[in-house]
């Protein structure tokens, strides 16, 4: 089907949910009334795992994403939407393994993909951070040392909002946002926030690791895999 033809019928979706019956897929495509005339755009869930699609107009490619937990593991392309349904069936419907997924053709894993596999995510991103927002947060690389050194705050998702160092007790976006955050200010200090955005208190970086953790709610464990959805409610 060609890539005219889709949009002048009834668009991805619709093609996508024919090529998926046709492989003898119970896999169904989301439904986004909110979309309609943008037909460019597809979505399969199941479970814990999801796989967009997109069209390529200039290119006539089918760009694919893999998603588990609320973390992309990968992306692909492909110009045959049977090919689309059939590695969107292996990812979602059979939950085939990251490594039976690295093996298709077109398919390109992110470099997270291994560590969240293997439960090292929250590790790998503090890992990240500690490597590389020198080139990217220049501003933000004393505070992430010193709270990456504070247990409290090292069993923590971390992530950047803005210019804002956050943290979360989930792996997956969306993320928990019910822990205070830290804003770098021109003067080398560092304001931080509670959970709802009201100012704490401003101070060194040492300073601003000690109010993060006096305000962090009860009982924060070390953060679980999955989103703001599923682990707020177990």
């Amino acid at each position: 089907m060609t890539l005219s033809k889709l949009i002048a019928d009834d668009g991805l979706p619709k093609a996508l949910s024919c090529a998926l019956s046709d492989i003898g897929s119970d896999l169904t495509v989301g439904d986004f009334p909110e979309a309609k005339g943008a037909f460019a755009y597809a979505i399969v869930k199941s479970a814990t795992r999801s796989s967009q699609v997109y069209i390529a107009e200039e290119e006539r490619l089918y760009l694919i994403d893999f998603w588990r937990d609320g973390v992309q593991f990968g992306n692909g392309a492909t110009n045959d939407i049977r090919d689309v349904a059939k590695i969107i069936n292996r990812w979602v419907g059979e939950e085939c393994s990251v490594t039976e997924l690295e093996k298709m053709d077109a398919i390109q894993l992110k470099s997270q993909a291994r560590a969240f596999d293997q439960g090292a995510e929250v590790e790998y991103r503090w890992q990240d951070y500690l490597d590389t927002l020198g080139d990217r947060h220049p501003r933000l690389v004393e505070i992430v040392n010193c709270a990456f050194q504070t247990p409290e705050l090292r069993q923590l998702f971390p992530f950047i909002s803005l210019f804002s160092l956050c943290f979360s007790r989930c792996t997956g976006y969306p993320y928990l946002t019910d822990t205070p955050s830290v804003c770098p200010l021109e003067d080398g200090k560092y304001q931080v926030f509670s959970a709802n955005g009201e100012q704490i208190g401003t101070g060194s970086a040492k300073a601003a690791v000690k109010m993060l953790v006096d305000n962090l709610p009860p009982n924060c464990g070390p953060a679980r895999r999955g989103t703001a959805r599923t682990v707020d409610a177990t």
